[in-house]
């Protein structure tokens, strides 16, 4: 698996959810952060943040940074 596209109505990415899916390049966060309330600290794994870039809503990214979600090395606001 490549890309991953979580859904607007997700509220939550639970522990271990894409820890060992190394072949990610893209994650698609639909989801505002007001609904996805939870994402889990092991969610994904230390090679996915490095390797995959992140695409989150535009003008999301100042609540994101704040949660495993800042950990990854790129992120594009789309």
């Amino acid at each position: 698996m490549e890309t991953v596209i979580i859904p607007e109505n997700t509220s939550a990415i639970k522990e271990y959810a894409f820890n060992k899916c190394t072949n990610l390049k893209e994650i698609h966060i639909k989801a505002l952060p007001t609904t996805l309330k939870s994402i889990h600290e092991t969610a994904f794994g230390e090679e996915v943040y490095t390797n995959a870039t992140l695409f989150i809503p535009k003008k999301t990214w100042n609540d994101y940074f704040l949660t495993p979600l800042g950990y990854f090395d790129k992120y594009i606001e789309e």
